[in-house]
């Protein structure tokens, strides 16, 4: 069963999240191999790279547009198009995002400043999970506040359909 590219209609631009052009220079010169971020006793950690694959496949969905304007409605059907093709059970991506959404919480700092701004880090670790592997170990490296700033008020709603604990 063959899946079509659908067509997109949103404005085109890519938003850098105030960072360098230096700094995308040198991390787009850096290897392409995703290491993994969620550290985890199993040796079985090729649910990252597929992850990864995933939320790659689905923000190309979109030619390049930046996802701050995409809705969470887009990137449901992003990941959910992307995954029934990447995943043989597909129901497995919402258990990846949550262990990964799990993980930036963790962050020191994450939790707080996403009070303080009054949305949920449950939503805002979805959302920074379909930006990709650059903006989640960007977050784990530097916090919240310094990659997103107030622009995370944008990720009110989940992606997916869970409440983490």
């Amino acid at each position: 069963m063959g899946k079509t590219k659908k067509n997109r209609n949103a404005k085109q631009g890519i938003d850098t999240m105030g960072v360098s052009t230096s700094e995308i220079a040198k991390e787009i010169s850096k290897p392409q191999t995703a290491m993994p971020i969620y550290e985890s006793n199993d040796d079985d950690t090729d649910w990252q790279t597929m992850l990864w694959e995933v939320t790659k496949n689905a923000r190309k969905l979109y030619d390049g547009i930046s996802t701050l304007c995409l809705s969470y409605t887009e990137k449901q059907d992003a990941i959910a198009e992307v995954a029934e093709i990447t995943y043989d059970d597909p129901a497995m991506m919402i258990e990846h995002i949550k262990m990964m959404a799990k993980r930036l919480c963790q962050v020191p700092g994450f939790r707080a400043y996403c009070s303080k701004l009054g949305v949920g880090p449950d939503c805002v670790a979805q959302h920074i999970i379909f930006d990709g592997y650059a903006k989640v170990k960007a977050v784990i490296e530097r916090g919240l506040e310094p990659v997103y700033g107030e622009t995370i008020v944008l990720f009110s709603m989940p992606i997916v359909g869970y409440e983490l604990e």
